[in-house]
């Protein structure tokens, strides 16, 4: 798969984009079939969106278009 970071800091990198916040933004593309883990800030809140494909987060399907939330804490 590959990532491309749009804004803040994620995985030693930092967009050149102009924030206001500690915000971090970064689509994720994931081949066919590929399981991906993500290690979280537990001090932050995380959100997810489906673009295309099928995805499960935490044992759940997600659909295409919906916003997941995780709260802090989530790891």
């Amino acid at each position: 798969g590959s990532a491309r970071l749009l804004i803040g800091s994620w995985a030693d990198r930092r967009s050149p984009a102009l924030a206001h916040s500690p915000m971090t933004g970064v689509e994720l593309t994931v081949e066919d079939n590929g399981e991906l883990a993500l290690p979280l800030d537990p001090t932050f809140e995380h959100g997810f969106v489906l673009l295309s494909g099928d995805a499960v987060l935490d044992g759940q399907p997600l659909r295409p278009d919906d916003l997941y939330y995780l709260p802090p804490g989530a790891t």
